[in-house]
Parts: C-alpha cells; sequence; structure tokens
C-alpha cells in the first residue's frame, strides 16, 4: 500500500457530516488556517525568521506618519540637554566587587548622586540594586536626567519601522537595527550605550565586551508577549532592557518575570517580576540560569515600550544547549477491549465505503478531520465527565518547552477510564490503520525493530497554556499519527490562540506545514513523519473559559532498514 506524503501539506480537511433527508456526504473543505507563524525558531533560542511589516502604528496620543526610517518626524530635532544618573558612574567600584563576590547591592544616593553609606539614606529608595536570586542582575531607576529629551526620544522612537514578530515564543512587534537609525535623540542613546554603557559594563564585570551591541525598540501591545527563555544565542553575554513606560500598573502585564532553575539548568518556578516603569534600566548576565520572560500585556489601552539589546563576546562560550525531554510511556495495542467501537464512534464511520474514502485522501494529504466522530450523547458525555473534581490535573513543564494541565490517568472516572482503554484496543489500531493506509498492526516478522504502540495523554488548556518547538534533535525520528480529540472547545475563537502547528525542519530552517483548530467533537489524524515536530500556539487572556483534548501518538511499525537517526541540529542563524 501507497505510503502518505508527507510534506507539503495542502491543509485540507476531511469532513463528514450527517445532513438530513441526504444521508451521509463526504466532502472536502479548505481548512481555514490561521497562521501561528511569522517565522520559525531553528534550536532552542536560535531562530530564523520571516516577518511581516507593520505600517501605520499609532502610540496612545502620537501619530506615526508612513514615511521612511524618521523621516516623517515633524518635531523639532534640537538635542534636549540630559545627563546620565550620577550614582551610575559613581557606583562602579562598589558594584564591581559585589559582582566579582557574587553579593547583593543597593544603592541609595542624595540629589546630587553621592552615594549615603553612612546610614543617612534608611527609608530612601534605591538608585541601584544589584541581585544575585535567581540569576545575576541589576536595576538602575532614573538612567537619564532629562525629562525633555526622554519625552522626545521615545517620540523618535514611536517613528521608526516596526515589524511584527510572531511565532511559537512571541508576539510583538520590533524595529528596525539601531544601527540604520540616524534621529538625534535615538543617536545619542546609541552614544551611551555603545560607549558610556560598554564601558562601565566591562569596568564593573570584568568580561571582555566587543564593540559589538544589538539594539532595537520593541513594542507590545494587547495579548502581546515573550515566552520563558535563556537568551543564549552566540556570543550574547550581557543583555539589557531600557524602559520608557509612564504610570505602568502592577495589573497591566508586560512585566519582566525571572526564573529560578532546578537541577539541571532548567526553569522551575516564576520568582520575580520586575515592572517596565518609566526610565528603569536593566542588566543581566546571559547564562543557562538567566531564563526569563515578558507576561502578556492584559491592558487594552497601554502600549509597552523597551530599547533592549545584547553586548558580546569576542567567541560564543560552550554551554549545553539541550532540552528535556519528558518521559514517553508508549504502550502495545489491547489485544481484548471491554468496550465495541460503535458504542462510542458514529457507525457511519466504520462503514467500508467511509473508511476507503478517508483513506485515498488521506494518502493525498496526509491529515483528515472528521467532524461529529463520536456519537453525540457519548461526546456530551465525556465533556460533562472532564469536568468532574475529582480528576487530579497536573502542569507540565519545564516553561521553557510546555505549560498546560496533565490528568493523572490512575484515577480518571469510569467512563473516560473506557473511552481510553477503547482508543487504546487492537480494533482502534486496525480503524485507524484503514482510515490511513499506515502500518498499525502487529506483524511476527524477525525485521520488525518496532512493534505499532500508542502514548495518550488528557489534556487541560487554559489562558496561558502554550508547547514550544525543542530543538531539532529532539524532533520525531520516527513515523507516528497523531490524533486529537477535543471537548468543551466550542467557544474557542481563531484569535485566542490554542490552536496546533506542525513544523519540518528543512535545510533551509524551520516553516509551518499545517495548523489545526481545537475543533468540538472531531477527531483529528496527522501523519507527522520524521523531523517533524509541533506546537500549541499560546492561549492569551482573550479567552475566558478552558477545553479538553485527548492527545494520541501512535507509532507506526518500523522494520530495521527504516530506522534512521535523528537529523542534523545545524540550522544557522539565530535572532530575539
Amino acid at each position: 500500500m501507497q505510503r502518505p506524503i508527507i510534506i507539503p501539506w495542502h491543509n485540507l480537511s476531511v469532513q463528514i457530516a450527517k445532513e438530513k433527508g441526504e444521508g451521509i456526504l463526504l466532502r472536502l473543505k479548505q481548512a481555514k488556517v490561521t497562521s501561528c507563524f511569522a517565522g520559525l525558531r531553528a534550536r532552542g533560542d536560535k531562530r530564523e525568521r520571516t516577518s511581516l511589516t507593520m505600517s501605520g502604528v499609532e502610540e496612545k496620543g502620537v501619530k506615526r506618519s508612513k514615511g521612511q526610517k524618521g523621516t516623517s518626524c515633524k518635531k523639532k530635532s534640537v538635542l534636549e540637554p540630559f545627563e546620565l544618573n550620577p550614582a551610575f558612574v559613581k557606583s562602579t567600584k562598589i558594584l564591581s566587587e559585589k559582582w566579582e563576590n557574587n553579593q547583593d547591592c543597593e544603592i541609595v544616593t542624595d540629589e546630587e548622586g553621592n552615594i549615603l553609606d553612612d546610614g543617612s539614606g534608611a527609608g530612601k529608595p534605591s538608585q541601584i540594586k544589584l541581585s544575585n536570586f535567581p540569576f545575576k542582575h541589576c536595576l538602575v531607576e532614573d538612567f537619564i536626567q532629562g525629562e525633555n529629551f526622554l519625552n522626545d526620544l521615545k517620540y523618535e522612537l514611536s517613528d521608526l519601522n516596526y515589524t511584527l514578530k510572531n511565532n511559537d515564543l512571541f508576539q510583538f512587534h520590533q524595529s528596525e537595527a539601531f544601527d540604520n537609525v540616524e534621529l538625534s535623540h535615538v543617536a545619542a542613546l546609541k552614544k551611551i550605550l555603545y560607549h558610556n554603557l560598554r564601558q562601565w559594563l566591562v569596568e564593573v564585570t570584568k568580561l571582555p565586551l566587543t564593540d559589538r551591541c544589538d539594539t532595537f525598540c520593541s513594542r507590545y501591545e494587547h495579548t502581546d508577549y515573550l515566552l520563558c527563555h535563556d537568551d543564549r544565542c552566540s556570543t550574547r553575554k550581557i543583555a539589557f532592557l531600557y524602559y520608557l513606560n509612564k504610570n505602568w500598573k502592577e495589573g497591566d502585564g508586560g512585566t519582566l518575570d525571572l526564573f529560578n532553575s532546578d537541577d539541571q539548568k532548567q526553569p522551575k518556578d516564576l520568582v520575580k517580576s520586575i515592572q517596565p516603569s518609566w526610565n528603569r534600566f536593566l542588566f543581566f548576565e546571559v547564562s543557562e540560569n538567566s531564563h526569563h520572560q515578558v507576561s502578556e500585556l492584559v491592558n487594552q489601552d497601554k502600549i509597552r515600550v523597551a530599547v533592549s539589546g545584547w553586548f558580546h563576546l569576542p567567541s560564543a562560550p560552550v554551554t549545553d544547549t539541550s532540552c528535556p525531554l519528558l518521559p514517553i510511556e508508549r504502550g502495545l495495542p489491547a489485544q481484548q477491549s471491554r468496550i465495541a467501537l460503535d458504542k462510542f464512534i458514529d457507525p457511519i464511520y466504520l462503514q467500508e465505503s467511509y473508511i476507503t474514502s478517508i483513506q485515498l485522501h488521506f494518502e493525498n494529504k496526509s491529515e483528515a478531520q472528521l467532524h461529529n466522530f463520536i456519537i453525540q450523547e457519548c461526546y456530551q458525555d465525556l465533556c460533562e465527565t472532564l469536568l468532574d473534581p475529582s480528576i487530579q490535573w497536573q502542569i507540565v513543564g519545564p516553561p521553557n518547552i510546555r505549560h498546560y494541565q496533565r490528568a493523572d490517568k490512575s484515577g480518571l472516572p469510569e467512563r473516560l477510564q473506557q473511552f481510553l482503554e477503547l482508543l487504546h484496543s487492537e480494533p482502534m489500531f486496525k480503524l485507524l490503520a484503514n482510515m490511513t493506509g499506515l502500518d498499525l498492526v502487529e506483524e511476527a516478522d524477525p525485521d520488525v525493530e518496532e512493534q505499532p504502540s500508542c502514548h495518550s495523554e488528557v489534556q487541560q488548556w487554559s489562558q496561558g497554556c502554550y508547547t514550544l518547538l525543542v530543538s531539532p534533535e529532539h524532533m520525531n525520528c520516527l513515523d507516528v499519527l497523531d490524533v486529537y480529540f477535543h471537548f468543551n472547545s466550542e467557544l474557542v475563537p481563531e484569535d485566542v490562540g490554542g490552536t496546533i502547528s506542525y513544523v519540518e525542519n528543512t535545510k533551509k530552517g524551520c516553516k509551518e506545514a499545517l495548523s489545526l483548530m481545537p475543533v468540538a467533537n472531531s477527531m483529528s489524524i496527522v501523519y507527522a513523519g520524521k523531523s517533524v515536530d509541533r506546537t500549541v500556539k499560546y492561549l492569551n487572556s482573550r479567552y475566558e473559559y478552558g477545553f479538553h483534548t485527548l492527545q494520541l501518538r501512535y507509532y507506526v511499525l518500523q522494520k530495521a532498514n527504516q530506522l534512521l537517526s535523528s537529523p542534523s541540529s545545524d540550522n544557522g542563524s539565530c535572532s530575539d
């Protein structure tokens, strides 16, 4: 039997529906695909991206022209007076000692910027705060003195050209590189960062930072975010952020969240949140422990503006960028099942003529979505069962790879146990084999290295849940059939996330091949070949409910000459 074509997929779905008076109709429907990716990353924080240009960006109260690279800025270009916070320079020696010895430090100054170290500064807010928890970072308040300068700087930043950045890890708008910007106040900030700040950082950290400084401005609007990552990429060593957001409140979102790490250097818990307040500067050392994120911006009336970038070392440090994998428990088909297929599955899908039609479609398209697959009464029963408070849900991490809830299958209600048992049964393997043409039936053959098997999870998805792409060496290296059943998902609109995206790892980088919405009472089947990975788009604050997914991965029978090693992990550039 012909093996299905893996890539490219043409985003077609099989929709089988009952139509009154006309029996059963099998029809092909162009899938309504919402692309979750303007670009795709290749490995860890190494990403290759294409992007969509954003035009006509407006900030509240500031109109932006569509002119080229700042030439539309009609405000006077006279440079307003400014200076660095005096405490910034005067604290060099103290901070250098504390940095070297991994000690925390808070610096309080008087109005002239003189450091108060005699106790007279008790009760006053600190101007500079160095902390080693959860990783080494430093906050500087009132980084630049000169309110008119800062207002004009923010105006010029709003006039830059911005590009939408949108993939599995983030969603926000990013400006052109500052190297290409010649506006007067932006140029003045560049001089501060590239010269004054770099020299100061070398003195404080004793790191051999080069002249290279990657700098841009980011704009986060409602529901924008940046999920957990560590910034490691190539020669990056010091990351910095400069915030220009007035009247920012705790409930607005957009905080910089810091994570502690476990014994394997993986992020564990969110332990500190930093507000992106006006004229606040922050920098931290990029390391295997520097896990952080930008929380979703939930205030619809605000835009979060930050100038950010990295200073670099002469050569890239040797570090382990591998990601831990979830332990996969795969079970062989159960020979006996207490429940017959037609007790849960609509009998139409068990008729030979329709199974043949599905297989013909699947062998050409490698995916299908079968609507009303479960008998409606059974579907409603399962929806209610999944809301049973006795089910024990556990958060699955680490957050730099995934964040959702998974049920403890040992204590599931009986009705759900029966349905899962059916999905793991030999009759279900045979039904899927007939629908797809895949080798999902056991063979007594000495050349068989991998008999068909199945891994399943009962998942709960709500606001803030997601999965990310992992390193290419962890991409699928076996032929598998992914099967999804969605419950309680009738109220999931297309603009809130929760879509399942399949990504192919190619020599030119990663590209999205297919995107699936969580359609209620449908069985979605997708053939995922070697070097194909999947991700679930972050569910944003527009979604107020929750839904459930039964996710199964059926491993196809593998013979000795079919087993291949993992794909190469050399995938080019990275960007953040």
